[in-house]
C-alpha cells in the first residue's frame, strides 16, 4: 500500500520483544533473522531492521551482542571462509546454503567486498549465471509448467522466487511479463502494472481478441473469457463507445424513434430472461445498457414497465427490502470472520481484545477497535461500488477519532489500482486493503470452511444469490 503499511503501528519496541519472545519459547534460543525468515515472520523481520536491527533487540533481551568487529571482514578473511566450506561441502556455496546455514556475517562480508561473482572468478568457479539468451519464451514456459505441476496453480512471484531457478525471473521480465505466461499457459491475469493500460495498450489488447472472435468484445464476453482486467480498463478509460472508434467499428444504435414503449418493453424483457430478475438502474449500467435506461425513461419511468411484466410496485419494495436484510445479515458474518481472525492475532501476542461496537463520537460508532500502541479502528465492508469506499472517510470521518482506520474491503470488484489509488488520496492515517491482504498482514492460518466462507463473501451480491434461491422472489 505504498508508504502507507499497516504494520508500522503496531511494531515498536516492545510488540517486537512479545513476538521474538514468542519465538525463543519454541526454539530456547534467540533466533537469527535467517530462521525468523525461514518461518515466515516477514513482518517481523521488516520491524527488526527498521528499529534498530537484531542485535540491539539481542542486547535488550539480554543476551551476547553479536558483532563482527571493524574491518574483520577483509578479502583475504572472505577468501578463508569460502576455502572453508568448499573444503567441507565440496562445491562453490551459493546465497541460498549460506542462508540456510545462517551465515549471513559471511554473506555480508561478500557484499562488502565486491559480491559473490567476484568470488566464483577468484576461487575458480564458473559463475553461477546462464548465458545471454538462455531465457526463451519456450524455455520460461517449460520451467513455469513444472512449477504449476509442484504447487497446483499459477505460482505467485515469490513461488517462482523460492525455487531458486536461477534468471527465471529476469526471463519472464525480458520476455513479455508474467501477464504474458499467464495467458500463455490459460490461466487468468489478476491485475497489471500501475501505468500498463494505456490507450494504445487497451486498443491493441481488442484487437488481439478480435482476431479469435471476428467481433468487437462485450462487456459479458470480457468477463466469460476471464478478462475482467482488460474490461475494468475499458471502462476506466473512456468505455466501449470511445474503443469501438479508435478502432474503427461501427457503434450500434438503434434508429430514431426505435426507443417506443413496446420496443422498451421487448429489450427489457431479453434482460430479465438474461438475469433472472426484473433490473434495477445499477443492473443496467453493470451491463452497458444504457440505452434501455434512456427507453424507460422517455415512457413513463420504471413502475408502468414493472406492471407490464407483471412486477406489480409491491415487488420493488420487497426486493429492496430483502436486499437490505441480505446485505446486513452478509455483513454481519464479514464482520464475525474479522473479528475471529483479530481475537486469535491479540491472543498470541498478548494484546488487548478489540472492543466491539465502539462509540467514538455521539454521532459515530465503529465495528472493532484495537489499542495497540496506538487506537486503530476497523471498519469491514462488502460493497461493489467505489463511492461507498471514499465515504468511510468523506461522510462518517471515523479517522478524525481515530490514531488509524483499517477499512477491510470484502469484494472481487475492485483490483490492486483501486486500492493504490484509494490510499494515495485518503488521509494520511487510512489505510484501505481487501482481506486477502488483511490476512497476510495479521499472519493468520485459517482453516478451508472459513477461506471458503471468504471466497462466497467476496463475490456473491444480493442479486446473483437471488437466482439460486427459490426461497426469494421468482422473477
Amino acid at each position: 500500500m505504498n508508504t502507507k503499511r499497516i504494520q508500522h503501528s503496531y511494531w515498536i519496541d516492545e510488540t517486537i520483544m512479545i513476538e521474538l519472545k514468542a519465538i525463543i519459547s519454541d526454539i530456547e534460543d534467540f533466533p537469527t533473522i535467517g530462521y525468523i525468515q525461514k518461518i515466515k515472520k516477514s513482518s517481523l523481520r521488516n520491524a527488526i531492521g527498521r528499529n534498530g536491527g537484531i542485535n540491539k533487540f539481542r542486547q535488550l533481551m539480554g543476551y551476547k551482542y553479536i558483532l563482527s568487529p571493524k574491518g574483520y571482514w577483509t578479502n583475504e578473511k572472505v577468501l578463508s571462509e569460502l576455502n572453508s566450506i568448499i573444503s567441507k561441502i565440496g562445491k562453490f556455496p551459493d546465497n541460498k546454503y549460506l542462508q540456510s546455514t545462517n551465515r549471513w556475517d559471511l554473506i555480508g562480508g561478500i557484499r562488502k567486498n565486491g559480491g559473490l561473482h567476484k568470488y566464483y572468478i577468484l576461487l575458480g568457479y564458473k559463475p553461477n549465471q546462464n548465458p545471454v539468451g538462455y531465457w526463451t519464451e519456450e524455455r520460461c514456459i517449460e520451467e513455469l509448467q513444472k512449477i504449476i505441476l509442484n504447487v497446483g496453480d499459477f505460482p505467485l512471484i515469490p513461488q517462482i522466487k523460492a525455487t531458486s531457478i536461477h534468471g527465471l525471473i529476469d526471463g519472464i521480465s525480458n520476455n513479455g511479463g508474467i501477464n504474458k505466461f499467464r495467458r500463455l499457459l490459460g490461466y487468468p491475469i489478476l491485475c497489471q502494472s500501475i501505468g500498463y493500460w494505456t490507450q494504445e495498450q487497451i486498443v491493441n489488447e481488442i484487437k488481439e481478441i478480435m482476431v479469435v472472435s471476428n467481433k468487437f468484445p462485450t462487456s459479458n464476453y470480457l468477463a466469460i473469457i476471464n478478462r475482467l482486467d482488460l474490461q475494468h480498463a475499458i471502462t476506466k478509460n473512456g468505455g466501449y463507445r470511445l474503443f469501438r472508434t479508435l478502432i474503427g467499428v461501427d457503434i450500434p444504435h438503434k434508429v430514431d424513434g426505435y426507443w417506443t414503449k413496446e420496443n422498451t418493453l421487448k429489450e427489457l424483457q431479453d434482460i430479465i430472461r438474461q438475469i433472472g430478475h426484473f433490473p434495477t438502474q445499477s443492473d443496467l449500467i453493470t451491463i452497458n445498457r444504457h440505452d434501455i435506461l434512456g427507453g424507460i425513461q422517455k415512457n413513463g419511468g420504471i413502475i408502468p414497465f414493472m406492471d407490464l411484466c407483471g412486477k406489480p410496485l409491491s415487488y420493488l419494495h420487497e426486493l429492496l427490502s430483502r436486499r437490505a436484510s441480505y446485505c446486513s445479515k452478509r455483513g454481519k458474518k464479514s464482520e464475525d470472520i474479522v473479528y475471529d481472525i483479530m481475537e486469535i492475532y491479540c491472543i498470541k501476542r498478548g494484546i488487548s481484545l478489540p472492543i466491539k461496537n465502539k462509540t467514538l463520537s455521539k454521532s459515530h460508532r465503529i465495528e472493532f477497535v484495537c489499542n495497540t500502541n496506538k487506537t486503530i479502528g476497523i471498519d469491514v465492508i462488502n460493497t461493489k461500488t467505489k463511492g461507498n469506499i471514499s465515504r468511510k472517510w468523506t461522510k462518517k470521518e471515523y479517522h478524525k477519532h481515530l490514531d488509524e482506520l483499517w477499512i477491510v474491503v470484502f469484494s472481487d470488484s475492485f483490483i490492486k489500482e483501486d486500492y493504490i489509488e484509494w490510499n494515495n488520496t485518503s488521509p494520511d492515517n487510512v489505510y484501505i486493503m481487501n482481506i486477502d491482504n488483511f490476512i497476510n498482514e495479521l499472519e493468520c492460518d485459517l482453516d478451508e470452511a472459513t477461506k471458503n466462507k471468504i471466497d462466497s463473501y467476496k463475490k456473491c451480491t444480493f442479486h446473483s444469490r437471488l437466482i439460486n434461491d427459490n426461497n426469494i422472489i421468482e422473477a
